[in-house]
Order: structure tokens, then C-alpha cells, then sequence
């Protein structure tokens, strides 16, 4: 029945010809709930004492999406250079919102001590990189600043799953390492 609808101690809610019963309908709150037995030919026992249900919010979310999968780089062809292009198939988590991109001159493998240098909404799997990351600190602050990517000098990329309420899997296996050329000379 509707919260603050009166109780009617006439007639019965629900029925369970079990020894329990679900009531699955509920929202988050509290409940005050009373049992009465319902004998052969309708003769009912007296009601309970009240007995309170509360209804908590569900756990948050601490899970973080499936990793993209296939992430590959390689230079950008009939370029003057200094351009990577970032591709990877995207994660399949249900609860998938984006991909952050990560790129930089040193093998690394934690995505939390980087800046992303892209944020590709889910559907979006590629992407053209220009710039490195950002290494940062564990207080998030900048300890080296990224740069534009210079012809070959050895990237490494890493590409991860971001869901709806910002759960990622910060350890990754960089792909690299690649290099970019000046492919008109």
C-alpha cells in the first residue's frame, strides 16, 4: 500500500502460503510491517506487534569497466610528423560513459600518474594524438610537463575504460613502443 495510506486492519496485503514473503516493490525508507496468521475458514489471529524493515540504498559502485581491448598505434601516414593514431576496440562493460588516452616517451604502468591527453565518449575508438601526457604526483599535482610528440623518439600508449560514475583500472600494459616520422621528406 502507499506510504501514509492508512492501515486497515481488515483486510490482508499480501497472501504467502510460504513461511516468508518478498515484498520487492519497495523503495528506499523505512517500513513498519505486521503478520497475522490466516487459519482454516478465514479466522485470523490477532495482528503483531509492529516490526520496522529499513530499506538502505544500494552499495556504491567501486567496480571499474572491462579494459578496451586490441589498443594499437602507429604513425600517421603522408603526415609532416608528430602525429599518432590511437585505435582500440572499446570496453563492454554496460556502464561504459568513455576512454582516456594516455601517451608518453617512457614505458609506464599506471594511467594514475598521467594526465589523459584524450577523452573519447563509448562509440568514439579512435583518435589522433599530437601531444604527451602529463606525468602528475600522487596529489595529482604536474611533476613533468607533457610536450608535442617529436619524430622518432619512442611513445608508449595506454588507453582506459571510464564508467558512469568515473571507476577506471588506473594499472595498464602500454602498447609501443612506436614511433611518428615526417613521411614527405
Amino acid at each position: 500500500f502507499a506510504a501514509l495510506e492508512p492501515l486497515n486492519f481488515e483486510i490482508s496485503y499480501a497472501n504467502s502460503d510460504e513461511a516468508y514473503f518478498i515484498d520487492d516493490e519497495l523503495p528506499i525508507g523505512e517500513f513498519d510491517y505486521y503478520v497475522r496468521a490466516l487459519h482454516e475458514n478465514e479466522i485470523r489471529s490477532n495482528l503483531s506487534e509492529p516490526f520496522s524493515i529499513t530499506i538502505l540504498p544500494p552499495p556504491p559502485d567501486i567496480t571499474p569497466p572491462e579494459i578496451p581491448t586490441n589498443v594499437l598505434a602507429s604513425d600517421v601516414p603522408d603526415d609532416l610528423g608528430g602525429h599518432l593514431f590511437v585505435n582500440w576496440t572499446d570496453s563492454t562493460s554496460l556502464d561504459l560513459d568513455h576512454h582516456l588516452v594516455f601517451v608518453d616517451t617512457i614505458p609506464f604502468t599506471n594511467a594514475s600518474t598521467r594526465s589523459s591527453i584524450a577523452n573519447l565518449s563509448a562509440g568514439n575508438s579512435s583518435v589522433v594524438i599530437n601531444r604527451t601526457s602529463d606525468r602528475i604526483d600522487n596529489s595529482g599535482s604536474i611533476v613533468d610537463t607533457g610536450s608535442v610528440i617529436i619524430d622518432n623518439i619512442d611513445l608508449y600508449v595506454a588507453v582506459v575504460a571510464v564508467d558512469s560514475v568515473g571507476n577506471f583500472e588506473s594499472n595498464v600494459t602500454p602498447f609501443g613502443p612506436v614511433r611518428t616520422f615526417n613521411n614527405t621528406a
